[in-house]
């Protein structure tokens, strides 16, 4: 099981999910510089993962980055995570 999971993007780089306990270090476990490549992705898990919901107390504003914690908490495993993000990615190319 994946104890800590790290996402972060920003609206001028794109988007970066590691493996990480600390958040710098850690193996990339997806990568898009391409913005709009990114947010289809996002939208793509979004519609995958329409039944799960962030806890009560996660306040994310950006819907980019709420879809990639989503997919991480409704994945009980690295490889899963892994398996879900690269379904999205291929249904967005």
């Amino acid at each position: 099981m994946c104890h800590v999971r790290t996402c972060s993007d920003s609206a001028q780089t794109g988007v970066m999910v590691k493996k990480s306990k600390v958040g710098l270090f850690g193996r990339k476990l997806f990568v898009s510089s391409d913005v709009t490549h990114a947010a289809t992705v996002a939208q793509n898990l979004d519609d995958i993962l329409i039944d799960i919901f962030l806890p009560e107390d996660c306040y994310i504003t950006n819907p980019v980055l709420e879809a990639f914690v989503k997919v991480a908490i409704a994945s009980d495993t690295l490889e899963e995570l892994c398996v879900r993000i690269a379904n999205a990615e291929v249904l967005a190319s």
